[in-house]
Formats: C-alpha cells, structure tokens, sequence
C-alpha cells in the first residue's frame, strides 16, 4: 500500500509535462516533476529532494520504494494523499531502473506527443540555442527562442527518425513495465490535454477517489 497514492508520470522532454504538473499542483495534486533528474545546472527536483533528506543519488536509485517514501513522509500530506512525479527516458538505470520504480508506484499515466519530430525540433532548439522556456510568453521574452527551426530541420531529419526510435521504444518498455506490475495505465496525448487543459480536474477528482478507494479496502481487510 505505501503512503500516498502515486502517480508515475511515463514521458519525455518537450511533451508539455511540466504544463501538466503545473495544473496538477493547481488542483491540489503535488506533482514533484523530474524526481529522479538529479543533475545540478540548473538544480533539478531530484537533487533538491536528496539534498533535503540527506541522502545520496545512488541512495535513491538503489532504494526507490525509499527515496519516495520519504519524500512524501517529508511533507506531511493529510488524506486523501496523492502525489505524481515524472520520468523521462535515460533518468533511470535502464530497464532494471524502470522496473524498480514502476514497482514502487500505485498508478501510471503515459503521457506522450504524437507529433515526434515537432518534439525533437523542439528539444533540439532547447539545447542548441538555450531555449527552454515551456509557455508561450515565456519564449517570446527569451531572444534565444526565435532561431530559425526550418534550417535546423533540414540537418536533423536523419537525428530525428533515431529520436521517433528511441520515444517508441521508451513508452513501449514503460508501459510494459507497468503492465507486468499489475499498475493501473492511463493515457494522455499531449496535444489534447494542452489543446484545452480541461482534462485536470477530471484526473485530479480520479486520483482523489483511487486513494479514497485504496483506504476503504485497506480498512476492511
């Protein structure tokens, strides 16, 4: 059972995931982003997270049942207790990794962009000319965000379909990842959720009553 419900976010960059944490924290569902991104520059919510609790980035990939135990413990969450963070494709310890934190967790929403060569075009913006601002008006007030993607495109096209190979192949092991485990699946393109947004109330009313549920039958057990 663990504490909390929680919800392992299966994505990639530039899929419009931190949008959805965002309005999942708007709607009182803490969403802990890129929980196992320990990298430092800029500091990510992993490494902020070990730091906090005194632990070490091996600590925490070699115990994840652990290291989001006492995440949620840290915070003192009242029920219904539910809380969501996100991995993206190589913050884990390959298939071993995945399968260690999949287990670890109560439910799992695949949430992928269809359009794969806008997201790669996007990523590779976001690396080559420092653009990584994830809304609209943010990228109109960083001048790095207008270089040109049509002459970017045309160098990338063999870089792009390697990148389609490696999204098929993550969400792929992802998902059967948490089919084996026996993990509730749900799935979200992103241009749907971000073409309206209304979807977070909806996800945020189901994750209230899963725990509600979760509670209801550990109590009669």
């Amino acid at each position: 059972m663990g504490v909390c419900l929680r919800l392992l976010i299966v994505s990639m960059q530039r899929s419009g995931s931190t949008t959805l944490c965002d309005d999942l924290n708007r709607f009182g569902i803490p969403c802990w982003y890129e929980l196992f991104n320990f990298n430092t520059n800029p500091i990510q919510a992993g490494y902020a997270a070990i730091k906090k609790l005194g632990m070490t980035e091996a600590e925490a990939r070699a115990d994840p049942r652990r290291f989001i135990d006492r995440n949620v413990k840290d915070h003192n969450f009242t029920e219904p207790c539910v809380v969501a963070f996100k991995v993206f494709n190589g913050q884990l310890n390959g298939t071993h990794g995945l399968n260690a934190v999949v287990h670890h967790v109560d439910m799992c929403l695949i949430y992928r962009r269809d359009n794969v060569t806008a997201q790669y075009l996007s990523l590779e913006k976001a690396r080559l000319a420092g653009c990584w601002e994830t809304t609209p008006s943010s990228q109109h007030d960083n001048p790095q965000c207008a270089t040109d993607v049509v002459a970017m495109m045309q160098r990338a096209r063999e870089s792009s379909r390697f990148f389609t190979s490696v999204a098929r192949s993550w969400f792929h092991a992802a998902e059967g990842a948490c089919t084996k485990s026996g993990r509730q699946i749900l799935k979200l393109r992103s241009e749907d959720y971000l073409s309206s947004r209304r979807a977070t109330p909806a996800l945020a009313n189901l994750l209230v009553l899963q725990r509600k549920t979760m509670l209801a039958a550990f109590t009669h057990k």
